[in-house]
């Protein structure tokens, strides 16, 4: 999506308009070091194009494009005039901060990604499933019954959406382009938890309740095939050329077993006490799923690359990974964490170096993550101790918020 912007236009009015996704504004610059960007800091007042008006003497350069930022923040009382033609690519982030002026006299193109968030929000009785677009909320359901999104996937130019709907009793459903299809009609509950699309195949994983317990299952095209009768469920799916990867867990008759099945075949995974998988990537060769491993005494957030368990936190406090992406030879997991306080870190893991995105005086969740260029975008949810907000956050800071009007979660986001 490009947004072009020209002739005079005051960018502090403007802003309230567009700021959820295409401009980022903040009372704090990146702090993080793997989030490390080359920034020019407009401090003076007046032209653009006047290098004693940026922080030493540096203008940035007509088209900002790769890990940059520029941020405006002038002298109190005064103002930065854009003067000349400037492009902001999509990888690349501008910011002004609160209450500052921004005067467009020559063109501000920005290329801003499109930002797809799956979740929920309530309507006062029932949680709605909605996509927001762009920060733009559409509802998939009537919000008469409880119905959820719990995974994106975006293939070309169609958005394919899993959760549950169906009326009084749960039924698993894919959405496509908004468009709602029942994967089950049965009156004791199921729900997909997971989509992938590989070419003209439609993947979902999820559980199907036969009326006591759920059984781990996976529907290609709609037709459903059960990979336990166990206690069992399918958190997540990834299809790679021809095989089918889900991630889950399944209970024996002692415990809860963190499970990969490949093309139906379980895989039970490295665990202490009890374990859950709770995402699948693949990449090449290499199969990672993120889940926890309870080690007797809490849930320990932990990696398992090639069926080989990496633990992502020391076990002294209750942690769990709920989604993984791999982009190039960096792996990025995000979970919570639980800390001595009264509340929950929203957490992410690079390359195993923790993150908080959240203060961990309440409790909040990182619930998804994906990665476009050198921007990492992460969907999750925070509680204030009134109300639970859907959440995003661009490399380590909050992008886009619910309102907290009704209770809201965001399970899913994908980037484009």
């Amino acid at each position: 999506m490009t947004l072009i912007l020209s002739r005079q236009k005051n960018m502090k009015k403007y802003l309230e308009i567009i700021k959820p996704f295409f401009l980022i504004v903040m009372f704090m610059l990146l702090k993080h070091s793997i989030f490390a960007q080359v920034t020019y800091t407009f401090t003076g007042n007046g032209y653009w194009t006047l290098a004693s008006n940026w922080s030493n003497n540096t203008v940035p350069p007509s088209s900002l494009s790769g890990d940059s930022i520029i941020i405006i923040n002038p002298v109190a009382g005064g103002s930065c005039i854009l003067n000349i033609p400037q492009t902001v690519s999509q990888e690349a982030n501008l910011v002004i901060t609160q209450g500052a002026n921004l005067i467009i006299q020559g063109d501000l193109i920005i290329n801003a990604p499109e930002v797809y968030v799956g979740g929920y929000e309530s309507n006062g009785s029932h949680m709605v499933a909605k996509i927001w677009k762009n920060g733009i909320a559409s509802s998939l359901s009537n919000g008469l019954y409880d119905a959820k999104i719990a995974d994106l996937f975006n293939s070309g130019t169609d958005v394919y959406a899993a959760g549950y709907d169906g009326g009084p009793y749960r039924n698993a459903k894919i959405w496509k382009n908004g468009i709602g299809s029942q994967l089950t009609s049965i009156t004791t509950g199921a729900a997909a938890s997971s989509v992938y699309v590989s070419g003209t195949e439609v993947y979902a994983g999820g559980w199907i309740s036969p009326g006591g317990g759920t059984n781990a299952t996976i529907w290609k095209n709609a037709l459903k095939t059960t990979l336990s009768t166990n206690q069992s469920s399918v958190e997540s799916i990834f299809v790679s050329g021809t095989d089918v990867y889900a991630a889950g867990s399944e209970s024996n008759a002692t415990t809860t077993v963190p499970t990969l099945w490949k093309n139906g075949v379980a895989i039970p995974l490295p665990y202490t006490v009890y374990g859950r998988a709770k995402s699948v990537y693949v990449l090449g060769t290499d199969v990672y799923v993120a889940g926890a491993n309870q080690n007797g005494t809490n849930d320990v957030a932990t990696i398992w690359k090639n069926g080989i368990a990496i633990p992502l936190t020391d076990g002294s406090n209750s942690a769990s990974a709920e989604s993984i992406y791999v982009s190039g030879t960096d792996v990025y997991v995000v979970g919570s964490e639980t800390n001595n306080g009264p509340g929950t870190f929203a957490k992410l893991w690079k390359n195993g170096i923790p993150t908080s995105l959240t203060d961990g005086i309440t409790n909040a969740s990182a619930e998804s993550v994906f990665v476009l260029g050198n921007n990492v975008y992460i969907a999750g949810w925070e509680y204030d101790d009134i109300h639970t907000f859907a959440r995003v956050w661009k490399n380590g800071i909050l992008f886009w918020s619910t309102d907290g009007s009704y209770n809201a979660q965001a399970t899913s986001i994908f980037v484009k």
